[in-house]
C-alpha cells in the first residue's frame, strides 16, 4: 500500500503533554490525556482505587470519553498508566466518515481538523475550507486568529479511501508524548514553518493542474486538460473519479460548469467569447468552498 504523508508538527506553544491518535477503516479518534493528579482530591482517590485500563484501548476508535473537558473531569471512566504516571482522557473527538455530521466534507481535497478553543475546553471537528470561505485564511492562520489549538488534521484524496490510509498531520510539544497505532513520518516540522510559510501543507493534499495552449484566436474554442497531483510534487494521482471541480471562466465562456475527473484526469472546453486581440482569458478551478485550486491564462491573439 502506498504510504501517504504523516506530518509531525513540533510546537512550543502546544499546551498538552500527552496526545493520542488512532484510526481504522472508517474512523479517526484524537484524544488529550491529563494526569489524574490534576483532578479533585475526591475523584483522584476514586480513580486510583481502580486498576488502570490496558493501553490498547487507546489504539482503538471506541468512544471512551466526551469532547468536553469539564465533563470528563467529573466523570472518569478510564485511566491509563503511562511512564509511571496515571492519566485520564481530558478530551476526545471521533471523526466517522459514515456517520459524523461533517462526513460530507470527506471528499477529494477535503481537510478536516480537530481543534480546541482554548477558553472553552471543547474538542471539535471543522471543515477548514468551509470555515475559511469568507476570511480566505490558511488553516494554520485561521486557527491562530480564532484562538484555537489544532491537535491534528486528516486530508482526503478520495471519499472511497479508508480513513487509516489518508494523509494526516499531528501536533505535540517538543517533549510531548504521542500514543498512536499510526505510522508517523520520522522528520518533524516546526510550527513556525507551518504558520508562516504559504503552501507549507500543500504536499499533504492533492491538487489539480491545468494544461492549456499559450494562446488562441478571438472566439476560438479551446480544450484544457486537468491532472491531479500529490500537492506540489510531480506525482500524478490515478484512480480518482470525481465531479466536484467547478469551472470558472473569469474571462470568456465555459459551456459546462463541472469537470468530469476519471482516473485522476479530465478535460473541458472554453471559448474566448467576445474577447479581442490582446485580451487574456483566465480560467480557474474551484470547489464548493474554495476558489483558486488551479488557474491558467491564455492570451488572445488575432494573428498568433
Amino acid at each position: 500500500m502506498e504510504q501517504r504523508p504523516r506530518r509531525h508538527i513540533i510546537s512550543h506553544k502546544f499546551p498538552y503533554d500527552v496526545t493520542n491518535y488512532a484510526a481504522d477503516k472508517t474512523r479517526l479518534a484524537m484524544r488529550v490525556l491529563e494526569k489524574v493528579s490534576t483532578l479533585s482530591e475526591e475523584i483522584e482517590e476514586k480513580v486510583m482505587r481502580t486498576p488502570a485500563n490496558g493501553i490498547n484501548l487507546l489504539h482503538s476508535t471506541l468512544k471512551l470519553a466526551t469532547n468536553n473537558a469539564s465533563l470528563n473531569r467529573v466523570n472518569v471512566n478510564f485511566s491509563f498508566e503511562i511512564d509511571g504516571e496515571r492519566y485520564f482522557i481530558l478530551l476526545e473527538e471521533i471523526f466517522d466518515k459514515e456517520e459524523s455530521l461533517i462526513r460530507k466534507s470527506f471528499v477529494p481535497m477535503g481537510n478536516i481538523a480537530f481543534v480546541v478553543k482554548k477558553n472553552e475546553g471543547i474538542l471539535s471537528l471543522i471543515d477548514t475550507q468551509k470555515e475559511s470561505y469568507i476570511s480566505r485564511y490558511r488553516s494554520a492562520y485561521q486557527a491562530i486568529s480564532m484562538g484555537r489549538t489544532t491537535l491534528g488534521q486528516v486530508f482526503c484524496r478520495d471519499k472511497r479511501d479508508n480513513v487509516d490510509e489518508c494523509a494526516m498531520s499531528f501536533s505535540t510539544k517538543p517533549n510531548g508524548k504521542m500514543i498512536t497505532n499510526l505510522r508517523v513520518d520520522d522528520n518533524t516540522t516546526p510550527s513556525e514553518f507551518v504558520n508562516e510559510k504559504v503552501g507549507a501543507s500543500r504536499y499533504l493534499n492533492i491538487l489539480p493542474r491545468m494544461t492549456a495552449p499559450d494562446h488562441c484566436k478571438p472566439n476560438e474554442l479551446v480544450e484544457i486538460e486537468v491532472q491531479f497531483y500529490q500537492g506540489n510534487t510531480d506525482k500524478k494521482i490515478g484512480g480518482l473519479d470525481w465531479d466536484g471541480l467547478i469551472i470558472e471562466a473569469v474571462d470568456g465562456y465555459a459551456p459546462h460548469k463541472r469537470v468530469k475527473i476519471r482516473d485522476g484526469k479530465g478535460k473541458f472546453k472554453v471559448r474566448a467569447l467576445d474577447l479581442v486581440d490582446g485580451d487574456v482569458m483566465r480560467i480557474k478551478l474551484n470547489t464548493k468552498w474554495y476558489s483558486d485550486k488551479a488557474e491558467c491564462k491564455i492570451k488572445v491573439l488575432s494573428n498568433p
